[in-house]
This record gives structure tokens, sequence and C-alpha cells, in this order.
């Protein structure tokens, strides 16, 4: 099962997703990203008598990773994040939480999982590959699930593609080139996926993106 929570309401973001990946047999469950949502999460898991085993990142921005301290205290998951980005994930002024105010205590300890190249792991039934690409962020990764689901953070949307340089003027430590390649590997190699942003509306097909002449991609090195 899949529960998509979708922060809607905070000002200071936009439609952020964090994906909930449950085993309803054993009631574990696997997090992608926090969406600044950790009370509902936490909530939820409780409401549900799960267990969260795991949390994955997909990128170390604020609105991905926010409340990701308060899962932590509560709940004590693994936390597998690209090695790349694992430095930014400690740093309030870096990360952005300080920017926006949000206070973030986040404690590096033994639970923390970097990923340092394409690897796949079975967690609580769920098959999950997790290649760190980069682009978006150093340490942007993704995660392919069960070979269904591809979770790609703030690279491609159904109808736009993610902030970078060239997009927004200091995009801090996006790499244009590599930006542009990661949505080429999206397009290429997870055509027979459901596409899980980070932002927006969740499970497109990528052919929704090719068969768009209007979608950005088509013209993102103009």
């Amino acid at each position: 099962m899949l529960k998509t929570f979708t922060n809607k309401d905070n000002p200071m973001v936009f439609n952020v997703n964090a994906y909930l990946l449950i085993n309803e047999e054993s009631h574990q469950a696997i997090l992608i990203d926090t969406a600044m949502m950790g009370e509902a999460i936490i909530q939820f898991i409780y409401e549900n008598n799960l267990v969260l085993t795991d949390i994955f990142i997909t990128h170390f921005h604020f609105d991905h990773i926010a409340t990701l301290d308060m899962l932590q205290k509560e709940l004590h998951p693994k936390i597998h994040i690209g090695q790349k980005d694992l430095a930014f994930l400690f740093n309030p002024e870096t990360n952005g939480t300080a920017r926006i105010g949000v206070k973030f205590d986040l404690v590096q300890d033994d639970n923390f999982v970097a990923i340092t190249a394409e690897s796949e792991v079975t967690i609580d039934g769920f098959t999950i590959k997790a290649i760190p690409f980069g682009g978006h962020t150093p340490g942007t990764t993704f995660y392919v699930v069960n070979d269904e689901y591809a979770f790609v953070g703030d690279t491609l949307f159904k109808n736009k593609i993610g902030f970078h340089t060239k997009n927004r003027d200091g995009m801090m430590l996006c790499d244009d080139e590599r930006f542009f390649l990661s949505l080429d590997y999206i397009v290429d190699n997870f055509s027979n996926y459901l596409i899980c942003p980070g932002h927006h509306e969740e499970l497109f097909r990528v052919s929704e993106v090719i068969s768009n002449p209007d979608h950005p991609y088509h013209s993102m090195r103009d």
C-alpha cells in the first residue's frame, strides 16, 4: 500500500509530497521524504499500529527534510540519504530550515545510511533500488520500489521540471548539466514505473511527459 501525504497549507512550500510504503501484513512501513508533515505522519503511524523502520531522503532541501528530527526522536528509524547530501542534512543554514525559521535538531547516529553507489535492498517486503544521481543537489537519489514506483524528488514533474541554476538564480549546489542528464535518465529508464515526484501530482507516467509538446523537458537545454 502507498499512502501519500501532501503539504498544501504551508505557505513556505508548494504541494510537497511524502510517501509511506506500508506492508499490510507485517504492519511495517517505509517513508520517502517528510514534506514537513512529521506530526501527521506520526499520528497516522500510531493510529494504524505501524512500525516505521526506515526513511529514504531524495535530497536535503528543507521542504523534504524538515520534521525529520521529530520522526527520528519519536520513531527511531534508519535514515538513508545520498552520501553527497549527508553533511547538508545536519546544517540548518545550508538545508534551509534556519532561513524559514524552523527549529531543526537532527542528531547524527548509527542509524544513518549514506548511499555511495547504485544499490538494492529488501526491507519490510519492499525491494528498493537506490540510484544516487545528483543534479538538483549533489546527492539527489532516485528510489525504485518493487519495479512499480519511482521516487524522483525535485527533478521531473508531470507538467514541469525542477528548479535549477538556469531557471532560478542562486539555486545552491545545483549542477545544471547533471540535472539535465538526470531528467534524461528518468525518461530513458523509468517508463515502466509510476512516477512519484517531490511536489504536485503523483503517479504519472513518463509517456505523459513525452506526449506533451509543451512540457519544458523538451526545451530544457535551450
